[in-house]
Order: C-alpha cells, then structure tokens, then sequence
C-alpha cells in the first residue's frame, strides 16, 4: 500500500507543477525541462528538475520552510545561485542570492567592467588555467599562447582589478575560491542564451 501511495503522491506533485506550468504561460519549461537539460546531467524523468526553483519559491512564501531556514522576504522574486566544485586546491562551495527588487533597483553600470574583464576569449582561457591552483606568469603565457608578457599583462590588469584573478605569491596568479562558482555560474548562463 506505501507504494500505491508514493506513486499517487508523485503523481499529484507532477499535475502540480504541469498545471503550474500551464498557469504562468510554460515559462518554467525552460529551466530543466527534457529538451534543455545539459547532456551528461544525471536528471532523469522521476527527478524534481526543479528542486533549486522549488526552494527558492518556498522560502519566497515562506510555505514548508523547515526548521533553520529563513524564509526571503521579496514581492518580486529573487535570484539564486549555488554550486559545488572541485579544484586541484580542494573543494570549492558557494551560493549567494538577492531579491529581485534589489538587483532591479541597482545601478548596474558597475557591472559592466565586472563582466568586459571576462568579455575577450584570451582571459577566460588565463582564468580557465588559474582556476586548478596557482600558475607562474611564464605557464600563463604558454597557456593562452601568447607571445609575449606584455600581452598576459594587458589581459591579466582587467582580472585582477576585477577579482578575477589574485596574486597568490610573485608572479603566480590564481582564481580566488570565492570567485570559482560565480565565474562557472557565468559561463553556465552564457551557454544557455548563446
């Protein structure tokens, strides 16, 4: 009988989030549905594809909030991201997440030399390599092909004025853990509008 149950409460749960779905016109069908998930994800059709979404809409309401958990006061919403991942260094985790209103009513011109340092294909490829562990201004070189140091330097300035990137020691650069999953978060958007 615990069987018959579990399936009629997963059945409810999924014409939920279908009538839920239909109700706010299928924008949700594009976050995880069968033809937008990443290939190599482990989803599968019995898992909650939405399960940050879920989270995130249950502290917005405040409905089912456990114990520890604080429910996000915002009318418009608000913006998550999370992720867990290993480097060379050791394990990296981080989420960070602000109400809609607060990101609506910022300024975001500051914005803009946060994302143009990121914006030539040479500094993602500084940042790709940095991410693993310090790396010499000489390995840099070599691993963004390029001919000389003064051209790392015209890539490494924006970086590192930005965060990008951090000075661990003379001349060995590195991707600062806190900006690992924040970079990762970028590059993961990016591929999903391009």
């Amino acid at each position: 009988m615990t069987d018959d149950t579990s399936r009629l409460a997963d059945l409810e749960r999924r014409l939920a989030a279908v009538e839920a779905l239909l109700a706010d016109g299928g924008s949700r069908a594009s976050i995880g549905d069968p033809a937008t998930t990443p290939a190599g994800s482990s989803a599968s059709a019995s898992d909650d594809r939405f399960w940050i979404l879920d989270g995130v809409k249950r502290r917005l309401t405040g409905a089912g909030v456990d114990a520890g958990e604080t429910p996000i006061e915002a009318e418009r919403g608000a913006v998550v991201f999370a992720g867990a991942v290993s480097t060379a260094r050791g394990p990296v985790e981080w989420q960070y997440g602000q109400t809609a209103e607060a990101l609506l009513e910022r300024d975001w011109e500051p914005f803009a030399a946060v994302l143009a340092a990121l914006g030539h294909p040479v500094r993602l490829e500084l940042l790709r390599a940095a991410v693993d562990g310090p790396l010499d201004t000489h390995e840099l070189t070599e691993r963004a092909e390029l001919g000389s140091t003064g051209q790392l330097y015209h890539h490494l300035t924006p970086l590192v004025a930005q965060g990008w990137l951090v000075q661990s020691s003379r001349g060995r650069y590195v991707v600062p853990p806190e900006r690992v999953v924040p970079l990762l978060a970028i590059l993961t958007a990016s591929g999903r509008i391009a």
